[in-house]
């Protein structure tokens, strides 16, 4: 793959708008968190991220720092930032539109233009989110360029084209306004800690349906086993176990308002030892038992297009 992205496609229920088949490096995406604290797990990719919420309110966690953004608010996920987003506490779930872009867009890597408008934001990745919220007169510009780029026909002839020159204008926004905020770059060893969960966290999205431990998922970075817990706990703030089991639940809920999979296949499926085992799981993360999520959740996701 030409970008590294470890994340579940449809994790907890989200989906996804994929635009017509293109080798250009632009995506649009829909992202669908249909219910209060739904999540798109921690993942991580090369590409460029500029959300905004079309619907709830939703909270982008990073290493060390989040964000909760509101309706028609918007922000900027860095390349490479491990991060993940959940829809917030009141509501009815949340919304978000994503355009995911290569930096190389922008500028050729290694380039004078890549040295002087590229690199000091994505280099060292010491600003992984910036909140953009429509409190200064550059972002109302900006959102309207995320619009037409989120809205392109890609269909029409050059549309690659006319889709770049908005990018780089949106670039240039970014630049000039976060130019100077992003602080010095990270430690060595922030990112050898980063590196290392990046490590765990692509074994336990592989490997989840299989019975884990401590040690096989330690080893996925050839940590030891107190490591192993120290690094979840600076980067994510989650003990190990702990974030497999909320990402099997974020499985099974994707399972349940997808598919007509029994409950006892969607447990198997998802790594869990016994039905009942699954289902007291199920009830103290979501408030429901499986089948009532998916008789009152399934409703509600299935009225709405992809």
């Amino acid at each position: 793959m030409a970008a590294t992205h470890h994340t579940a496609n449809a994790a907890n229920g989200q989906r996804e708008k994929p635009p017509p088949e293109s080798d250009f490096p632009i995506k649009t995406r829909l992202c669908r968190l249909p219910h209060p604290g739904s999540a798109a797990s921690w993942h991580w990719h090369d590409e460029i991220e500029i959300c905004r919420v079309r619907k709830g309110r939703v909270r982008c966690h990073t290493a060390g720092a989040s964000v909760v953004m509101e309706e028609e608010q918007c922000f900027f996920v860095n390349a490479g930032a491990l991060h993940m987003f959940e829809s917030e506490p009141g509501g009815d779930g949340a919304e978000k539109e994503t355009i995911l872009f290569s930096p190389a867009l922008v500028a050729e890597p290694g380039s004078a233009l890549w040295a002087r408008y590229v690199e000091p934001l994505t280099g060292g990745r010491a600003l992984p989110v910036f909140a953009l919220r429509g409190d200064e007169p550059w972002q109302a510009e900006a959102q309207a360029l995320f619009d037409e780029i989120y809205h392109q026909d890609r269909t029409a002839f050059g549309w690659e084209l006319i889709c770049r020159g908005l990018v780089c204008r949106l670039w240039l926004l970014l630049a000039g306004a976060i130019d100077g905020r992003t602080g010095a770059a990270l430690p060595d060893s922030a990112l050898v800690n980063e590196q290392r969960a990046k490590k765990m966290l692509a074994f336990i999205h592989e490997a989840y349906r299989r019975d884990l431990t401590i040690d096989a998922i330690a080893a996925a970075a050839s940590v030891s086993r107190s490591e192993c817990f120290r690094c979840f706990r600076r980067v994510i703030n989650k003990k190990p176990i702990e974030y497999l089991t909320e990402y099997r639940i974020e499985r099974a809920v994707d399972l349940l308002l997808r598919t007509d999979l029994t409950i006892t296949d969607i447990c198997c499926q998802c790594g869990f030892s016994s039905p009942s085992y699954f289902g007291k799981v199920f009830r103290n993360m979501t408030g429901l038992p499986p089948r009532v999520f998916r008789r009152q959740r399934g409703m509600k996701a299935g009225s709405t297009p992809d």
